[in-house]
């Protein structure tokens, strides 16, 4: 069934920002690219034209969140509506503290900005104490498509739904449930899944279907059989990468369809 109900926004290269907007139901900002004016003006523009906008810690591109004060200060200065806790990629122990630690010195960030926690670990059970740790502090929980934690074997565009049909049963979430947003993807073809009919799903950022555009790349009515590996928002020169427009545009109008139907475009 369609998923209606799920927010979908693409990382796009610098000179399509403003186009963006017309196939995306929401802005995505990374911290470690907002040195760059147009970029930084861009979202701020989208705060006032009242455009939900997400800022995220950069841990995914970079390998380790940015730096918690400069991010605390971006975060009060941009005013997103939601930002991603710093955290690290794998470690349950480490994300629970850095998350904790960042809540406890800037409180005063969520008087105007609603916190994403991520689950991190190696196992599943790992992402569930993740969770049951940070859900009462945290607005929203992310759900990263790189974790350790998810099986392989059963294929990149099932292992992440897999984990989610797990979790949706565990005390963890039951006790304390947070609507969730998920981080990235390997697979769109992920997103046809039966487990994201659950409302708890609200929201998912990729630039999937605009890097397959950069390698020329045409989705098919079920995705792609690959994934491509180019770094588009690395930093300020890999965020001037050209790309087909059209083919961009319609790489996201065919992932739009997959994840919320025929009707996709459509919008809520």
């Amino acid at each position: 069934m369609p998923k209606k109900h799920i927010k979908i926004s693409h990382e796009v290269p610098l000179d399509y920002l403003g186009l963006s907007r017309s196939f995306n139901d929401y802005d995505y900002a990374l911290a470690h690219l907002m040195g760059i004016p147009e970029y930084k003006s861009f979202f701020q523009e989208s705060l006032k034209m009242g455009r939900e906008v997400l800022l995220d810690n950069g841990a995914c591109e970079l390998g380790e969140s940015f730096n918690v004060d400069t991010y605390a200060k971006m975060i009060e200065e941009l005013k997103p509506t939601r930002f991603v806790l710093p955290d690290k990629l794998n470690d349950k122990d480490a994300t629970i503290r850095m998350h904790l630690d960042f809540l406890e010195k800037y409180p005063h960030l969520l008087e105007f900005s609603k916190p994403i926690g991520v689950m991190q670990g190696k196992c599943y059970e790992d992402l569930a104490e993740c969770y049951s740790q940070l859900a009462p502090k945290c607005a929203y929980i992310g759900v990263s498509f790189l974790s350790d934690a998810f099986n392989r074997e059963l294929g990149l565009d099932k292992m992440r739904p897999h984990f989610c049909e797990w979790f949706l049963q565990q005390k963890a979430y039951k006790d304390c449930p947070r609507p969730m947003h998920l981080l990235g993807t390997y697979d769109a073809r992920e997103f046809t899944a039966d487990v994201y009919e659950n409302e708890a799903f609200q929201s998912l950022d990729t630039s999937n279907p605009v890097t397959a555009a950069i390698e020329g790349w045409k989705y098919g009515d079920d995705g792609l059989r690959e994934k491509s590996k180019y770094p588009l928002c690395r930093n300020a020169e890999t965020l001037k990468t050209p790309v087909d427009v059209a083919l961009m545009i319609y790489n996201a109008k065919a992932f739009r369809v997959l994840v919320k139907g025929s009707d996709a475009f459509n919008k809520d």
